[in-house]
């Protein structure tokens, strides 16, 4: 659940240098999804999308996991970020707008939810 090292792990793939790497490698599918799915545990919607856009640049599509995770992180924002701040008005927190707009994308992207999605 150590969001920073997970981000700093797949910066050191893409560019090879760092002390848990040796060479440079491409991240794919499973690779984007945990760091999604890292952003998610911690309450960092913002952060999550911003990896769903790179995997994007990177030629990778989104699946299913990619969007349940990103859905489930709105729930999840409002008690992450609480625990750091007193204040609740976060990006994207508790708002079935993005929930929903999320859904829409997904959908757009010719994706089936599953059972999890709805959860």
């Amino acid at each position: 659940g150590d969001l920073s090292s997970c981000v700093d792990l797949l910066q050191q793939m893409r560019t090879g240098k760092g002390n848990d790497v040796f060479c440079k490698m491409k991240p794919n599918i499973v690779t984007y999804n945990t760091v999604i799915d890292a952003c998610r545990r911690a309450g960092e919607l913002g952060v999550g999308l911003d990896h769903r856009e790179q995997m994007r640049r990177d030629g990778i599509q989104p699946d299913a996991r990619t969007y349940t995770s990103l859905i489930s992180s709105v729930a999840r924002m409002q008690s992450a970020s609480a625990k750091s701040t007193k204040s609740a008005t976060v990006f994207g927190a508790n708002d079935p707008d993005m929930a929903f707009t999320l859904f829409d994308e997904m959908i757009a992207d010719n994706l089936v939810p599953n059972g999890v999605t709805y959860c």
